[in-house]
């Protein structure tokens, strides 16, 4: 039914916003230091993003 997708969108959300809080802060905590551009590379490789360039 329709009252159950938006429960089930709402709980996905939920949880998805949870699974990636600490790892946006520590993205937030390495912004602009060496790491960054590792972490970035690492980011890519996991998520299978095209590379720049």
């Amino acid at each position: 039914s329709d009252k159950e997708r938006r429960v089930m969108d709402s709980m996905s959300r939920m949880i998805i916003r949870k699974m990636l809080r600490e790892p946006m802060i520590h993205f937030n905590e390495i912004a602009g230091t060496e790491e960054e551009g590792l972490y970035w590379d690492l980011f890519k490789d996991m998520f299978n993003l095209e590379k720049e360039g």
